[in-house]
This record gives structure tokens, C-alpha cells and sequence, in this order.
């Protein structure tokens, strides 16, 4: 738990350092700057080369967009996709995998389990931003994720943020298709119940509960030996004139070599006439 705390804390710091350095280097704006927003989720919006990728930038609810040119229909689809990773909160769950994959990091179902989630969260995220267009709008919202997906390489900067929420365009071709077929085919927006999602995200934590331990309760091999609570309830010690102890159980009797052992505290003592 040390170490994860003190691994935690020095993300932190990295997170920290790092954004100090970006928002210097960065032109500030606003959403409101690209597209009709409502005032409340008016969020700033920093335009800086240090990065490639869109993304959302730790708790601060910054979105951060590479210096580059983008057509009016594809900053609105990145903006309304990153604007909406923020209202759901996915930072929050996204730092939650973090912290379950550094404690179970042994457990190697839990690297699965963080890339389900970062897929789920990319389809509630699509699923949202695109529940109110028409069908035309939801096309072009498609072909900006296809585009975009094939102009932007991932920058070795944005790996070091591992605080941020990078959604967007961080992913292989097999979960961008899946993406795009969830959207295309009404029949794959049922919702997962909720009862195996939480089933599911609590497995780490789980099978952490449970611990196997071997029998032994007449193994071979344990044929004349007693356990500690037998020998307190059954046996007894001889404390003879001489200063010496005899332990004696079930009709055997045994000279005591060490009677300051801890096994032999509880065990009644008579003495010697």
C-alpha cells in the first residue's frame, strides 16, 4: 500500500510539472470559440504543438487540442466528444482502473478488464454525443472518427499523461471498427445490465477476498502428533523435583528439552510429590 501511495503521489507530481509546461506553451480559448456550447459547460480549450492526440487534461476539465488545422464539422465532433468524457466523469474511472491494475497488477485479468472499460467508456461517450443527430450528422460524426483516427500518430508526450483522459483517437483499428459498427447498427446500442457490469468490475477485488489453503487434517504422514489445541486439552506437564518437565498425552509421556517453547504455555502443569 506504501508503494502504491508513493507511486500515486509521484504521478502527481509528473501530472503537475507537466501541465505547468503545456499551459505555457499553449494559445487558450474556449469552446464557445468553435461552437455553440451551453454557458455552464464552456470549458477552456488549449491549442498547443506539444501534443498530437486530443484529450482532456487531468481534473482541471481542459481539453487540449494539437496546433493543426481542422475543418468546422471536425472540431465540433472532438470538442462535443471530449466535452462529453468531462460531463460523464470518465476521469474519475479511468484513474480507478489505474489504481486497481497498480494493486492487482499480479492479476492479469485486470488488464483485460481496463480496456473493456476505456471501449465501454468510448461507446457511452459516441453513444451520447450522437443520440440527437440525424442520420446524416451521425455519418459525418463516423467518417470525422475514420479521418482523424488515420491523420493522428500518438505523441511520446501524451503516454507520459497518464493522469489525463486521452479517448479520442488512442486506439488500434479493431476497436475504432467496433466503435463504428456500434453506431451504425441500431441493433448493438441494448444496454449491458448493470448488474454484470458491476459484477464485472468488482472481480479484482473479489477474487482478492478468497484464500485456498491446503488440508491436511489426516494427511500421511501426520500419524502420531498432535495439534496445539489437543496437546492443551489433552495433555499435561510433569514438573519433577529435579527441575525437569515430562509431557505426557494420550499414555506417552516425553522428556521436555525447552519448556520456555511458546507451545508448551497453555498446557496445565502438575507437580511433582
Amino acid at each position: 500500500m506504501i508503494a502504491t501511495a508513493l507511486h500515486s503521489l509521484y504521478m502527481l507530481k509528473r501530472m503537475f510539472d507537466l501541465q505547468k509546461i503545456i499551459q505555457k506553451k499553449s494559445e487558450v480559448f474556449h469552446i464557445s470559440d468553435f461552437m455553440k456550447v451551453n454557458p455552464k459547460n464552456d470549458y477552456p480549450v488549449w491549442k498547443t504543438d506539444l501534443i498530437e492526440v486530443p484529450m482532456v487534461l487531468g481534473w482541471q476539465k481542459v481539453i487540449l487540442l494539437p496546433n493543426v488545422s481542422y475543418s468546422q464539422k471536425e472540431i465540433e465532433h472532438i470538442l462535443s466528444h471530449e466535452q462529453q468524457h468531462i460531463l460523464n466523469h470518465d476521469i474519475w474511472i479511468k484513474q480507478l482502473m489505474n489504481l486497481l491494475t497498480i494493486v492487482y497488477w499480479w492479476f492479469l485479468p485486470v488488464y483485460w478488464l481496463k480496456n473493456q472499460v476505456q471501449i465501454i467508456l468510448e461507446m457511452r461517450v459516441d453513444e451520447k454525443v450522437t443520440r440527437s443527430m440525424t442520420q446524416e450528422k451521425m455519418l459525418d460524426y463516423v467518417s470525422t472518427l475514420v479521418e482523424m483516427n488515420e491523420k493522428i500518430t500518438k505523441n511520446v508526450l501524451q503516454k507520459k499523461l497518464r493522469f489525463s483522459s486521452s479517448f479520442f483517437f488512442a486506439e488500434n483499428r479493431n476497436v475504432l471498427s467496433y466503435r463504428v459498427q456500434y453506431l451504425l447498427e441500431s441493433k448493438q446500442k441494448k444496454k449491458t445490465n448493470k448488474g454484470i457490469l458491476l459484477f464485472v468490475f468488482m472481480l479484482p477485488v473479489f477474487t482478492n477476498l478468497v484464500i485456498f489453503e491446503p488440508y491436511h487434517e489426516n494427511a500421511p504422514g501426520t500419524e502420531g502428533t498432535w495439534s496445539e489445541q489437543e496437546m492443551q486439552e489433552q495433555g499435561y506437564l510433569i514438573h519433577h523435583q529435579d527441575g525437569t518437565y515430562t509431557f505426557c498425552i494420550d499414555g506417552q509421556q516425553a522428556t521436555i528439552q525447552n519448556i520456555k517453547d511458546p507451545i508448551f504455555e497453555n498446557i496445565k502443569v502438575i507437580e511433582e510429590e
